[in-house]
C-alpha cells in the first residue's frame, strides 16, 4: 500500500527507466504514425464500402480490426523505441494496491462518468443550438456502440468492441499516456505543464474533447500521487465497463439511445450535466484529497521522475 511522502523527503522512484527513456518528441511521432496507419484503413474501408456495401456488423467488424492494428502497431514502436535507447520491454505497472485501493479505483468510474456526461453536455449543448448540423454529424449519426441482435456477426462485433473498450483500450492507453508521455513531459517541463499537454492529447482522440481532457487530468493525478499505472488502469477500465453496460441496457430496453435520438431529444435531457456534476465532482475532489501525498504534491511535482 502507497504510504504519505513527508515534505522534503525523496522516496525512491518505483517505476524502471523504461517510462521515461523515450522522449516526448518520439513518442508523439510514434503515435501520428499509429494514427495515420489506423486512418488510412478507414479509408480504405469506407472507400470499399461505398463501391460495395457492407452489412453494419461487417461494417463494424473491419473497423475494429482497424482499432486492433492501431493499438497492436502501437504497442510495437514503443517496444522497438525501448530497445532503441537501451531500456527494452522491462518496466513494471507499480505496486500492487491492495484490496480496497482496488475497490476505490473501480468505484471511481461512477463519478468519472458523471463528470464526463456534464462536460459532454457544457461542449456540445451550445454546439447544438450554434451549428446544428456538426452536432448531429458527430454524436447523433453515429453508430450505435453495440448491435444487441441474435446473429452471429452481431454479436462477434459486440464482444469485440466490449474486449477493445473495456480491456484493451484502456490498458494500452494508459501506458503510453500516463506511463510513457506525461513521464517524458514531467521530466521535461514539469508535472503541471506534463499533465495538461498529455491530457490535451489524449483528449483530442476522443469524441468528447472536453470530457476526455478532465478524464486525463485526473488520472494524471492519481499517478502522480500512487507512483502507479494500475490504478489509472483500472478507473479507466471501468469508466469503459459503465459506458459499455449504459449502452447494453439502454439498447436492450428503449431499442436506441433516447438522447441521441434527435436534437430535440438530445437537448431535453439537459438535467443530466448538472445531476452528473452533482455526484462526479464532490466524490473526485474527496477522493483526490485522500490520495497520498496530494497535499504535499506541488513542490514534489515540480520535478522530474528521476529526482524524486
Amino acid at each position: 500500500m502507497s504510504t504519505p511522502v513527508p515534505p522534503g523527503h525523496r522516496p525512491e522512484w518505483r517505476f524502471t527507466p523504461g517510462f521515461a527513456a523515450v522522449g516526448a518528441s518520439r513518442l508523439v511521432l510514434i503515435l501520428l504514425i499509429s494514427l495515420a496507419v489506423a486512418g488510412l484503413q478507414y479509408w480504405y474501408i469506407f472507400a470499399g464500402e461505398t463501391a460495395q456495401p457492407l452489412s453494419e456488423p461487417d461494417l463494424t467488424l473491419a473497423l475494429l480490426r482497424a482499432d486492433l492494428a492501431f493499438y497492436g502497431l502501437l504497442v510495437l514502436l514503443l517496444w522497438l523505441a525501448c530497445c532503441r535507447a537501451g531500456v527494452g520491454w522491462g518496466f513494471t505497472l507499480g505496486e500492487r494496491p491492495s484490496g480496497s485501493e482496488v475497490r476505490g479505483y473501480l468505484l471511481l468510474g461512477i463519478p468519472m462518468v458523471g463528470v464526463g456526461i456534464a462536460g459532454f453536455y457544457l461542449l456540445f449543448l451550445p454546439l447544438s443550438v450554434l451549428y446544428p448540423e456538426f452536432v448531429s454529424a458527430w454524436i447523433l449519426d453515429a453508430e450505435p456502440i453495440l448491435f444487441l441482435e441474435p446473429q452471429a456477426k452481431a454479436i462477434l462485433a459486440d464482444l469485440l468492441t466490449a474486449l477493445i473498450i473495456v480491456l484493451v483500450a484502456p490498458v494500452i492507453e494508459e501506458v503510453f499516456f500516463r506511463g510513457f508521455l506525461l513521464n517524458a513531459l514531467w521530466r521535461r517541463y514539469g508535472f503541471k505543464p506534463a499533465a495538461v499537454i498529455s491530457s490535451l492529447i489524449f483528449a483530442v482522440g476522443h469524441v468528447d474533447v472536453l470530457g476526455g481532457f478532465v478524464f486525463a487530468v485526473v488520472l494524471s493525478i492519481v499517478f502522480a500521487c500512487t507512483r502507479s499505472l494500475i490504478g489509472p488502469i483500472l478507473v479507466h477500465v471501468s469508466n469503459n465497463a459503465i459506458v459499455v453496460l449504459e449502452a447494453a441496457v439502454e439498447g436492450l430496453v428503449f431499442g436506441e439511445i433516447p438522447m441521441s435520438s434527435s436534437l430535440e431529444a438530445f437537448r431535453n435531457f439537459w438535467w443530466l450535466a448538472p445531476v452528473g456534476a452533482a455526484i462526479g465532482v464532490p466524490w473526485l475532489w474527496l477522493y483526490l484529497r485522500g490520495l497520498p501525498g496530494f497535499r504535499a504534491a506541488p513542490a514534489r511535482r515540480n520535478r522530474g521522475p528521476s529526482d524524486l
